[in-house]
């Protein structure tokens, strides 16, 4: 189950981080490394909370502290430099869009295993 909500978080913000990405290379001109780091890590901000209180079942909103925000963030952060390294290195050969979804895959498997880590999931009774 646990993998599944991950997945279900993971798809939200895979559309805020489309939706922001494409924006920005599409309608601001903004080159595609650039409008990654900026779409992944507003997408970041919101997996945060909605995997700290459903996927992982940490706590309530009330028992978000810094700390573990923070720890989330530098995993996270290796997510970001794990996606942003198979753009750079295969969108001028593969392109941009083919590449962004390639790339959402792999930080998807990087970033639950990092992620269940920092904020100590644990399976418990159903969603």
């Amino acid at each position: 189950m646990m993998l599944l909500r991950f997945g279900v978080v993971g798809g939200v913000n895979t559309l805020i981080d489309f939706a922001i990405f494409f924006s920005l290379v599409y309608f601001m001109g903004l080159g595609a490394v650039a409008a990654n780091a900026i779409s992944y890590l507003v997408a970041v901000v919101n997996s945060y909370f909605m995997n700290f209180i459903w996927t992982f079942r940490s706590g309530r909103l009330s028992d978000v502290n810094l700390s573990s925000f923070a720890a989330f963030f530098v995993c996270s952060t290796l997510g970001l430099l794990t996606g942003s390294g198979i753009i750079y290195w295969l969108s001028p050969t593969l392109g941009v869009e083919l590449v962004k979804l390639l790339s959402v895959g792999v930080v998807f498997f990087v970033n639950f295993f990092l992620s269940r880590h920092v904020l100590g999931g644990k399976e418990v009774g159903h969603a």
